[in-house]
């Protein structure tokens, strides 16, 4: 199987600590002639999305069938291409930034590990459930800070984590805050 990434012009967006190109494609050409399969990548507020898959039989191969398309992970065809394309991001000059590209095993999976947090984070959604997760993590660790004990938890930033006690607060949740101090009232 031939695997063959490329990027669609030069803008890149942050993907956690990485820069990915805004948009880029996957193509896996098979060997033996069976459908081929690309994929178009883009990243929507710091997310990596799979925006289109298609398709195609080489001529004189077999037709495209049902079963070809249950063979194309998704999910893992994306983290590839990402972990591909990636670039570990060192610093910001100005509106430009300086990084250097992952190609060792590494870097790669690092990248991976942060294309599934950012995927993570934004499926998740501030249901009745979560809240109440939200509110029990913090009564329970109260004299540990709470809120980070919360980001720490969920996997989130404590700026995050703040929020989603506020919202745990006005959903009524958690009891009103008390100024200057962890806890409720």
């Amino acid at each position: 199987m031939e695997l063959r990434v490329t990027e669609i012009g030069l803008a890149t967006e942050a993907v956690g600590d990485r820069r990915v190109p805004r948009k880029y494609s996957l193509t896996a050409a098979h060997d033996d002639g069976s459908p081929g399969v690309r994929l178009d990548f883009e990243v929507i507020a710091g997310v990596p999305q799979c925006r289109g898959v298609s398709l195609s039989s080489p001529e004189g191969a077999r037709e495209v069938q049902s079963s070809d398309m249950r063979g194309v992970k998704v999910e893992d065809l994306l983290e590839m291409a990402t972990a591909f394309v990636a670039m570990k991001s060192e610093h910001q000059e100005g509106t430009h930034w300086r990084g250097h590209m992952s190609r060792d095993p590494v870097g790669r999976q690092g990248t991976v590990t942060v294309v599934r947090a950012a995927r993570r984070q934004a499926k998740r959604k501030l249901t009745p459930e979560v809240l109440a997760e939200v509110a029990r993590l913090y009564r329970e660790s109260i004299h540990a800070r709470p809120t980070a004990q919360v980001a720490e938890h969920f996997e989130v930033a404590h700026r995050t984590a703040a929020l989603y006690v506020k919202t745990a607060r006005a959903g009524g949740f958690l009891g009103a805050a008390i100024v200057g101090k962890a806890g409720e009232q």
